[in-house]
């Protein structure tokens, strides 16, 4: 079963007290491993030939931006084009920072990582799937 609903609704982040770094959380939403509250997308997108550095340089901040507020990754779900399947794309270097943060804290990879594709009739190329473990929304239109 795909997530369709509310993949338009608005997103917003209370201020953080100034006495301290961290993020308030507003008191109605989504889910959150401390209870109800609305928690922040923050999409990540780019390329499909991520080697090397490059990938780990989209993995570790996706990883630090989950530690660091009260998030979920949001990407196109895109792991490769019909060609070239030895490439990896930025969103699935985005999955494994969130795959990782998601083992270190025992929290569902499904709550930290979304992946909002099109229509898989009008899509061309290879996304991700719930088999991966992720929330997954389907964009019509």
């Amino acid at each position: 079963m795909l997530d369709t609903a509310g993949a338009h609704e608005p997103v917003s982040r209370a201020p953080a007290p100034r006495e301290t770094n961290k993020v308030a959380r507003p008191a109605s939403g989504g889910l959150d491993v401390n209870g109800p509250s609305r928690r922040l997308r923050v999409c990540i997108y780019g390329g499909t030939d991520r080697q090397g550095m490059s990938t780990a340089f989209i993995s570790a901040p996706a990883r630090k931006i989950l530690d660091s507020v009260p998030a979920v990754i949001v990407t196109g779900g895109f792991r490769r084009g019909k060609r070239g399947p030895r490439r990896i794309s930025t969103d699935v270097a985005a999955l494994k920072g969130a795959r990782r943060y998601a083992k270190e804290t025992g929290i569902p990879l499904k709550e930290c990582y979304e992946a909002w594709i099109p229509e898989p009739s009008l899509d061309r190329v290879v996304r991700m799937s719930q088999k991966d473990g992720i929330a997954l929304r389907v964009m019509t239109g």
